[in-house]
């Protein structure tokens, strides 16, 4: 049957899955909103991906992923899923351009920044919440609010035209040692624990961020802010006609979660890409019973 597979989802996890599906004879269909290559877009660098011991670049390793995707002849289609229901035991998706049923669903849409909407509203469009908007900027004051490995990734990556800033709200610092060691010796990096924001203020030519320091109250003046302070799963287009007999679907190996959307913080490119290639084996095995 046409459709039967959907993935929705295009980063590492997703097209590992459908690449190895193709290589079983099964025609999956990938959903893909925005571009391949997933949160890969606002790395810095890929060091610990096997094969590159001397690291590799997000872009190129996205241009490897888009040409496994050609060489396999993965149907991949540019839509935002808007929602997913459970109908006559199938999964109905639904875009802004088509509805298709599956028999079959792989979910490796990712996840979405946790967004401070007070802050949002306040900084206007000086506000972000990834780092790939600003990639191309130079010469600019840009605030980091977070002290995970993120938060620092996007400092390395900003700081080679930039001055950044990184804030810290606590003293613990939970990024990898290597990295605070890297922003550390980069001189366009500053960082600042114990620095509780308390307001953003958009004066049209900068932003005007307010932060508490043992009771004082510190003002910087930034072009930019960047909030790295957590990401949830991307479920929002689950109908609850689905979301009712979401955990028996998954049971009976017919819905399955890939990727950062189910491995919380542990995110990398090569534990996606195991997940997208052990669930295209399982759904191989269960249609091969079938």
């Amino acid at each position: 049957m046409k459709h039967k597979i959907g993935i929705i989802g295009a980063g590492p996890a997703g097209i590992a899955c459908a690449i190895q599906l193709r290589r079983f004879g099964l025609e999956p269909v990938i959903y893909e909103k925005a571009e391949v290559g997933g949160l890969l877009k606002n790395a810095n660098f890929v060091e610990n991906y096997l094969g590159f011991p001397f690291g590799i670049s997000p872009a190129y390793l996205i241009e490897g992923f888009m040409n496994h995707l050609v060489r396999y002849e993965v149907d991949i289609r540019y839509q935002e899923v808007i929602s997913v229901e459970y109908q006559e035991k199938k999964f109905l998706l639904k875009t802004r351009a088509e509805e298709n049923f599956f028999d079959y669903l792989v979910i490796a849409s990712g996840t979405r920044p946790r967004r401070l909407e007070a802050f949002d509203k306040q900084g206007k469009d000086k506000v972000f919440y990834e780092v790939f908007p600003l990639k191309k900027v130079k010469g600019k004051e840009i605030g980091i609010i977070g002290a995970g490995d993120a938060a620092f990734d996007y400092a390395l990556t900003l700081a080679s035209t930039n001055q950044v800033k990184i804030f810290n709200r606590t003293d613990q610092i939970k990024c990898l040692p290597l990295l605070f060691e890297r922003c550390e010796k980069n001189a366009n990096i500053k960082y600042f624990p114990e620095k509780v924001l308390k307001s953003l203020t958009d004066k049209e030519k900068y932003l005007s961020v307010e932060f508490t320091y043992h009771n004082e109250r510190v003002e910087y003046l930034l072009d930019y802010i960047i909030f790295a302070t957590g990401r949830d799963p991307q479920l929002g287009f689950l109908d609850g006609s689905l979301q009712k007999h979401f955990e028996k679907l998954k049971e009976e190996q017919r819905l399955y979660l890939i990727g950062d959307v189910k491995n919380e913080l542990n995110r990398q490119v090569a534990i996606a890409a195991g997940d997208g290639i052990r669930v295209a084996m399982e759904i191989n095995i269960k249609l091969s019973k079938a």
